[in-house]
């Protein structure tokens, strides 16, 4: 998916990243671990047989992909089509942030990227970011 998001063109297009990243915030860098894809398979294969909704998936699985930064580049946007697909694959709706509150999101995640709390997020993403459906109860 981030080979598509990339480019083909991009040679590290797709790759897991093997270098170190910073990601830069107002006061605070943020530096994640170089990720193993091992542990990211066990990860992605662990969310997506934990009794949970389609929605709760995508969006666990969109933080934790955003956070970690997997690729050395388009990591945000990936995330979103990955749990996007998730959602359209399981009749869960649509995930996507309202460009009005796109301020808002992006300075939460830079909170969550720094702590790793993710539960206000998660939440503000599940009623604010979901659409296409009136609830997830039918999951």
């Amino acid at each position: 998916m981030n080979e598509l998001i990339q480019g083909a063109a991009k040679a590290d297009a797709g790759r897991i990243r093997t270098d170190i990243v910073t990601v830069g915030h107002t006061n605070d860098t943020y530096v994640p671990p170089i990720p193993s894809e091992q542990t990211e398979r066990a990860f992605f294969a662990s969310l997506m047989s934990a009794d949970m909704s389609a929605t709760q998936q995508a969006i666990k699985l969109m933080l934790h992909i955003s956070r970690s930064q997997w690729f050395a580049d388009g990591n945000k946007r990936t995330a979103l089509v990955v749990a996007n697909a998730i959602m359209l694959t399981k009749g869960a709706g649509l995930l996507a942030i309202p460009e009005n509150k796109m301020h808002w999101y992006l300075s939460q995640l830079q909170k969550f990227y720094l702590t790793g709390r993710q539960s206000a997020i998660e939440r503000w993403l599940y009623e604010e970011a979901i659409f296409g459906i009136a609830n997830d109860a039918t999951e």
